[in-house]
């Protein structure tokens, strides 16, 4: 299976960004390999959201792998409820209690 999927990023050589046209060629994986390269961006992605959001990871947790979708939004995985309001913006926060008030 081919699948191609244009991508745009920006290179230190002129810091402008750059779109290319990239085909990947999966032959050769294996649902193992597959799961694994999955496993690995999943990680990232939760090391990465802690990071920003300032979050010592637990000793032990779970992440649900369907959470991390192409297109799904992902949940602050870590943070407290109250870490999650204080990371909105006033206007968002207002918004959402707005939204609470007169359901």
């Amino acid at each position: 299976m081919k699948l191609e999927t244009q991508v745009s990023a920006s290179t230190k050589v002129n810091k402008v960004s750059h779109k290319s046209n990239v085909t990947i060629d999966w032959t050769g994986m294996t649902d193992d390999d597959l799961q694994a390269l999955a496993q690995r961006s999943i990680i990232i992605r939760k090391q990465n959201a802690d990071r920003l959001a300032g979050v010592i990871p637990e000793e032990r947790y779970v992440l649900k792998a369907a959470d991390f979708k192409i297109g799904a939004r992902v949940a602050r995985v870590g943070q407290t409820p109250e870490q999650m309001l204080a990371s909105l913006s006033e206007e968002d926060r207002a918004k959402l209690i707005a939204k609470f008030l007169t359901s």
